[in-house]
């Protein structure tokens, strides 16, 4: 990430203050326990009953001649790997329903791991999948129905091979999830979507970028995909691809706020202000209640020296989030603006009170003091943390090196002005060697 990326994201929030369209992802698959042991009912009832790894080599060589097949992922609703034991009444009743109808299709199954089924229909097309659910369905007691969860998927379809063709069903089922117990999903680029967000969640932002594709090869026009897959881009720096994904999806529709407000954050990144405004501001038009949109249109305004523009909107933000700390040094900025520095001090100490760590309003706030010389020992500490919770930056330096040269620590002084330097701040004070700096301007 550059420097001026990174600069912008100190004063973002949440994800870097890029907005998805949150699909709540969560922890729906990961960590899926491969079982050692059968459940001893269901090894009663199916001695030959195939699991895991196993199971899947031995579909796959079934298939291995098949040019069409059908799958379904199924699984009981309110069984959790991590809290409750197996339902072994439940388990068998899925078991015994998708025994009866893979006997009657011609199918495969067996058991994937201790929460989730599989069953394959080789020389089944497509649209079979919905038959298949329904199938299982039926053939299961009234009171395990409400239960089951099923995904489905099927071969050919697209650029997947065989081997991916279930785990494209396991993506339906959580995608299932969504609609709760009782819900039968196909796979589809929805799915895809789910799974990027659960992959970018937990921090795999490159594997977050194959799903979020894979998913737009099947619907290139699905805007939350190219959203997300921009927000993915802009976070790796790659801020091209990120600005063509934003535009696409403004492009399949121009009433998103969303994606309007992500391209302004990219324009923002590129230094192209009243590009970023335009969007930041049709993105107001649409999402006037959202917090993210709200206080970046008034906090650029504040930047481009449009104060009184950006008042309402600073205000309005802090309406919306009153324990948003940047909001608060935002105003505290304003205030500046305006040489109200009693106000300003208050809307800084807010802001440090909500988030102990923001270095920009340490910052701010040890200038403040400096301007209405008073406190330079609080003033200097404020200054000094600033730079160690934001070492790459320069006006930080800067401030911190004005402090010591008021005090008469020199050497300090000129280390902090060099450090401002090097980061690219103007520092009018940078001291040569056994000369007094001059000063400030």
């Amino acid at each position: 990430m550059t420097d001026k990326t990174s600069r912008l994201f100190n004063h973002l929030s949440n994800t870097h203050d890029f907005l998805l369209a949150k699909t709540d992802a969560g922890d729906r698959t990961d960590g899926r326990k491969r079982p050692d042991t059968i459940p001893d009912a269901l090894l009663k009832a199916f001695p030959d009953l195939l699991t895991g790894r196993r199971f899947m080599d031995h579909a796959l060589g079934v298939l291995e001649s098949v040019e069409v097949f059908s799958t379904c992922a199924v699984r009981i609703a309110g069984m959790d790997r991590l809290t409750q034991p197996e339902d072994p009444a439940s388990l068998l009743a899925v078991a015994r329903a998708i025994d009866s109808v893979c006997h009657n299709e011609n199918g495969v199954w067996g058991m994937i791991d201790s929460e989730l089924f599989g069953c394959f229909f080789p020389e089944k097309p497509e649209p079979f999948c919905e038959t298949a659910a329904r199938l299982v369905r039926d053939e299961l007691p009234e009171e395990n129905r409400p239960r089951v969860i099923i995904g489905t998927a099927a071969y050919p379809a697209f650029s997947f091979s065989k081997d991916r063709i279930f785990e494209n069903a396991c993506k339906a089922v959580d995608h299932a999830c969504f609609f709760g117990p009782g819900s039968t999903v196909a796979f589809d680029d929805v799915s895809l979507n789910i799974s990027g967000d659960r992959l970018f969640q937990s921090g795999d932002i490159h594997a977050a970028i194959e799903e979020y594709k894979t998913g737009l090869q099947i619907n290139d026009r699905n805007i939350n995909l190219r959203n997300s897959l921009g927000v993915c881009y802009g976070l790796l720096d790659r801020l091209d691809l990120a600005k063509q994904e934003f535009a696409a999806a403004v492009c399949c529709d121009n009433h998103e706020y969303i994606s309007l407000y992500n391209l302004g954050l990219i324009h923002m990144l590129l230094e192209e202000r009243e590009k970023a405004l335009e969007y930041f501001k049709k993105a107001q038009k649409i999402g006037n209640d959202v917090f993210e949109v709200t206080y970046q249109t008034g906090r650029l305004l504040l930047e481009m020296g449009d104060a009184d523009d950006a008042l309402p909107y600073l205000n309005r933000a802090i309406e919306l989030d009153p324990s948003s700390a940047q909001a608060h040094r935002s105003m505290g900025d304003y205030h500046v603006g305006r040489d109200d520095l009693s106000e300003a001090a208050t809307a800084y100490k807010k802001a440090i009170k909500l988030n102990p760590n923001d270095a920009a309003a340490l910052s701010a706030m040890g200038a403040l003091y400096d301007m209405r010389d008073e406190n330079t020992e609080i003033a200097t500490l404020y200054c000094e943390k600033s730079v160690q919770l934001s070492p790459k930056d320069g006006l930080f330096y800067l401030r911190l090196g004005r402090l010591y040269l008021k005090q008469d620590r020199v050497d300090e002084a000129r280390q902090a002005f060099k450090a401002a330097a090097d980061l690219g701040q103007c520092t009018p004070e940078l001291m040569e060697e056994n000369e007094r700096p001059q000063k400030a301007c």
